[in-house]
């Protein structure tokens, strides 16, 4: 399995970090021209987010991650809307398993999520960003960063899958 590595996130996070508003609107466009079904996907999220701030986060760990790939293997196969759909129906699915568990097997499954992510040093990264908004982890959970991790875990298995399954085909 390929896997992003630390020094091909670290440069997109400072290349994305580093970025003009001009820029940063070039770099948009060209994720929406090679990625166009993985942004219409999160564009789809926007009403998940009470706070606005939440829903940027996102677009900037979405860029982040697909810049990431790209600086780690080159070129990335473009995610069908079909795939992107499967995708969305597998993590519905699981939400639904999820939601039956009793807090001591949410929080297990949480713990597990959180040590052995798909792409671990992409996943770790958005973690981080996420924890160090949540603050106190005591606290309840804030449902728009919990929507952060959601649809990042999302992402970043579309992105995977285009590496690694890149001639998958969704079958009904």
């Amino acid at each position: 399995m390929k896997i992003v590595q630390s020094p091909s996130l670290e440069q997109a996070v400072e290349s994305v970090h580093t970025l003009s508003d001009l820029e940063l609107v070039t770099l948009m466009d060209e994720f929406a021209h090679r990625q166009p079904a993985i942004l219409s996907f999160v564009l789809a999220t926007e009403d998940e987010f009470a706070d606005e701030d939440d829903f940027q986060m996102l677009l900037e760990l979405t860029v982040i991650a697909w810049k990431a790939f790209l600086l780690e293997f080159g070129s990335i196969a473009v995610v069908r809307e079909d795939q992107v759909m499967a995708k969305e129906q597998h993590f519905a699915a699981e939400a639904l398993k999820f939601a039956e568990l009793t807090e001591q097997e949410m929080i297990d499954a949480a713990i597990e999520m959180y040590n052995r992510p798909l792409q671990p040093v992409i996943m770790n990264y958005v973690f981080e960003e996420v924890s160090d908004l949540q603050g106190n982890w005591e606290d309840e959970i804030d449902d728009s960063l919990s929507a952060v991790v959601a649809n990042m875990q999302i992402v970043v298995q579309l992105l995977d899958d285009a590496i690694n399954k890149p001639n998958m085909r969704v079958v009904d």
